[in-house]
C-alpha cells in the first residue's frame, strides 16, 4: 500500500495519517510519498512527473495507492501512462475523494471515495444554526464517514497472473 500526496499543511496529512493508522491495525504497511520540498515551494510539471516516478519505481510491485484526492490520482494516472506502467495491474489507484469530471476525464477511469456531502453540509448548518441561537456547540471537529467506493477502471484488476491472458482480457 502507499499513500500520495504533495506536502500540505491541510487535510491531506490528517488524511495519510488516518490511511497508514487503519493499515496498521489489520497488519499492513504503507509507503508514504516524500518529494523534499516544502509546502510553499512550487514545482514545475517535468519535476513533478520525475519526482512521482522515483517513488513509483521504489515501490514494491503490484501496489494500491490512496491518492489524497481526484486531482492527484490523475497526476498518477498520467505518470503511469507516460512512463508505461499498468494501471490497475501493476498499481491501482483510488481517489480520495470523487470529482466526477476528473475521474471520468483520467485514463484509466479512477476509482474514488465517495464523500458524505449532504451529510457533512448538513452538520454544518445545523452547528451554525445552534450558534446563531447561542446554544452550546462543540468546535471538535465532527468526523463523517464515507458513504462508500465508487469502483471504476483504476482498481478493477484481474485476479489472473498470465500477462497475455490479462492482455486479452483487457
Amino acid at each position: 500500500f502507499a499513500y500520495y500526496a504533495p506536502p500540505s499543511n491541510d487535510y491531506s496529512t490528517s488524511r495519510g495519517e488516518a490511511f497508514v493508522e487503519e493499515l496498521a491495525t489489520e497488519g499492513f504497511s504503507c509507503h508514504l510519498y516524500k518529494p523534499g520540498y516544502r509546502v510553499s515551494r512550487r514545482i514545475d510539471r517535468d519535476e513533478l512527473h520525475n519526482r512521482v516516478l522515483r517513488w513509483l519505481n521504489h515501490l514494491p510491485r503490484p501496489v494500491a495507492i490512496l491518492a489524497v484526492d481526484a486531482r492527484r490520482g490523475r497526476e498518477l494516472a498520467e505518470v503511469c501512462s507516460m512512463e508505461g506502467i499498468a494501471v490497475p495491474d501493476e498499481v491501482a489507484i483510488l481517489a480520495g475523494d470523487t470529482d466526477d469530471l476528473l475521474c471520468e476525464l483520467s485514463t484509466p477511469q479512477l476509482s474514488s471515495i465517495l464523500v458524505a456531502s449532504q451529510k457533512i453540509g448538513y452538520e454544518a448548518a445545523a452547528t451554525l444554526f445552534r450558534m446563531i441561537k447561542g446554544e452550546p456547540w462543540s468546535s471538535t471537529p465532527q468526523l463523517v464517514p464515507p458513504i462508500g467506493v465508487a469502483g471504476n477502471q483504476s482498481t478493477d484488476a484481474l485476479a489472473i497472473d498470465d500477462p497475455m491472458i490479462i492482455k486479452a482480457m483487457r
